[in-house]
């Protein structure tokens, strides 16, 4: 059997899911900031003219 050297910085298959999964993971967090910001945002005020209101 021979061995095969790698070059450092090479892509190899390992790399792949480490990959796809810090992908999805950003977008799971980014989606779980909006979602506190947005239910922190909207107290639920209800006004009968919100024109007059703003």
């Amino acid at each position: 059997m021979t061995t095969q050297s790698r070059n450092p910085g090479e892509f190899t298959g390992r790399h792949m899911p480490a990959l796809i999964l810090a992908f999805f993971a950003t977008i799971i967090i980014v989606i779980l900031r909006m979602e506190v910001f947005a239910s922190r945002t909207c107290t639920g005020f209800v006004v009968k003219n919100s024109c007059v209101a703003s």
